[in-house]
């Protein structure tokens, strides 16, 4: 059963944004689940990034540290990927396949739907997905050719919509989680905010104290 107390650190990585390096990748994902990541998100996206037979192995190996530390394990839009590794859930994007079929492929698995602004949330079926993620928040590169950016007063638009749980994604960093706590997400997405740490266990760390200290400060009013 989804929890939106998983949304609290949510990892986002992939070998695109370790240097192609698969040893690097793992490495920073065990670092991070280790030290409270509360769900993750395998998203192999890319022009040298890992594909069909390479990329399901490795997809396997993260699943097994997932598991591992008792974080769900979403694989970014592929459904034929989680349904062979029998995965937590999927995350899917605006463009990818409709959610309604997604949801009749996996009735019982998690799925997140991105949403960046009140147009695409009145167009899509959000009661079919569990999550939505909505951003970029702030400018982002770890995307080409990201939407623009809605800053916190997007993630506020969206939350006086629904009471659906809430992630925020797109440039986010320590110094930024409180105003979008504040402003109605349920936690943060990150890529880059860990991976281009040096001190991956500090930076994870980091963010959860963050986080917390945020919520317990006053999230958001429902």
């Amino acid at each position: 059963m989804f929890d939106r107390n998983f949304l609290k650190l949510y990892f986002i990585c992939g070998t695109q944004d370790c240097e192609y390096n698969i040893d690097k990748t793992k490495h920073i994902i065990e670092t991070a689940l280790k030290n409270g990541v509360t769900i993750f998100q395998y998203r192999e996206k890319g022009e040298y990034s890992l594909t069909e037979e390479a990329k399901e192995n490795f997809a396997r190996e993260i699943q097994i540290l997932c598991q591992k530390y008792k974080v769900p394990f979403i694989i970014d839009d592929d459904i034929d990927l989680v349904l062979k590794l029998n995965a937590d859930g999927i995350h899917i994007g605006q463009k990818d396949e409709d959610i309604e079929n997604i949801r009749k492929k996996i009735p019982n698995k998690i799925i997140g739907l991105t949403v960046s602004n009140e147009d695409e949330f009145s167009n899509s079926k959000i009661e079919m997905a569990d999550y939505l993620g909505v951003g970029p928040v702030y400018n982002t590169f770890s995307k080409k050719n990201p939407a623009q950016t809605i800053g916190v007063s997007g993630i506020k638009k969206i939350r006086n919509l629904t009471n659906k749980p809430i992630v925020a994604i797109g440039g986010i960093k320590k110094e930024n989680i409180k105003e979008i706590i504040k402003n109605g997400a349920d936690g943060v997405a990150v890529i880059s905010a860990i991976t281009k740490e040096k001190n991956i266990e500090k930076i994870t760390c980091d963010l959860k104290n963050e986080i917390n200290l945020s919520n317990f400060l006053g999230q958001y009013t429902f």
